[in-house]
């Protein structure tokens, strides 16, 4: 069985990886599903910027939710799905997930012109996003 080797532009090697974990919960919907993957990687603190999507610990639970902006030394970080934000100390972020794995592909995340068109519009959205959500939830019971 031959291996798959994946050229990836916004990671340099392996040891970028610093966990994978199983995505649980509704909470960044429709961007990430559950039981996809997330690839969370080493980071520097000029890539915690909005739009970039981070895991973090918060009461003893991993997270994994979008930066939308910053306040007094803290990130505020908020799910797609969810209509209220939280604030995350830097010192509880485990890192930057660059990758997805979606149906055994590999995906990059917040690198590509795809992923930074989908979270522009998707900020933009905000006032009517409860009741595209609504939509959506709907949608994936009917076809499931």
């Amino acid at each position: 069985m031959r291996e798959r080797v994946i050229k990836i532009k916004n990671i340099k090697s392996i040891e970028e990886i610093l966990n994978v974990l199983n995505i649980y919960g509704n909470s960044m919907l429709p961007y990430l599903r559950e039981g996809e993957k997330v690839f969370v990687c080493k980071y520097s603190p000029e890539e915690l910027t909005p739009g970039v999507i981070i895991a973090f610990r918060c009461k003893g639970r991993n997270i994994v939710h979008r930066i939308v902006g910053e306040e007094n030394g803290r990130f505020i970080t908020q799910g797609d799905a969810n209509l209220k934000p939280e604030k995350v100390l830097p010192s509880n972020i485990l890192g930057v997930v660059k990758l997805i794995e979606r149906k055994d592909k590999i995906l990059e995340t917040t690198d590509n012109r795809t992923a930074k068109l989908y979270w522009q519009c998707w900020r933009r959205l905000t006032p009517v996003r409860r009741y595209l959500l609504w939509a959506y939830r709907i949608y994936r019971k009917a076809v499931a």
